[in-house]
């Protein structure tokens, strides 16, 4: 508590807001999204042409399907590209842990999530993102 109080007073001074911050301050839902993203943000260490191409064929798939859960359309994905099951699944992930695609990771649990609940980032609409490489 004294190291914390320091720190506080130092920031204080600094002018800066300080505060505690706790598990129990998080919601439980945005704890099990980044849980289920956290893993991913270097699973893959995707070229500058397969990294394009799956984004974009990800990006497509959810446009034009609003209604539809997640898991089904990149399942359908998977077979369309005669990948494994689970691949483009995968990939969803490791492109939201680099924030390509986003939702309300706050209010809407990664288990119900639909295609009309994802936003493509503008950064890597434009093409203009910074690719975290594994």
């Amino acid at each position: 508590l004294e190291k914390q109080e320091l720190e506080r007073r130092f920031w204080e001074n600094e002018g800066v807001d300080w505060f505690i911050f706790t598990e129990q301050d998080v919601p439980a839902i945005s704890v099990k999204n980044i849980r289920w993203l956290a893993p991913h943000m270097h699973s893959y260490d995707l070229e500058d042409g397969e990294r394009v191409s799956t984004f974009e064929s990800i990006a497509k798939v959810l446009d034009g399907n609003s209604q539809e859960k997640l898991p089904v359309l990149l399942k359908d994905l998977d077979v369309k590209q005669n990948k494994a099951t689970g691949t483009h699944l995968q990939y969803f992930r490791h492109f939201s842990a680099q924030n390509a695609f986003i939702w309300d990771i706050h209010s809407k649990p990664h288990t119900s999530l639909k295609a009309k609940d994802v936003a493509i980032s503008d950064y890597w609409q434009i093409q203009e993102a910074n690719y975290v490489h594994a």
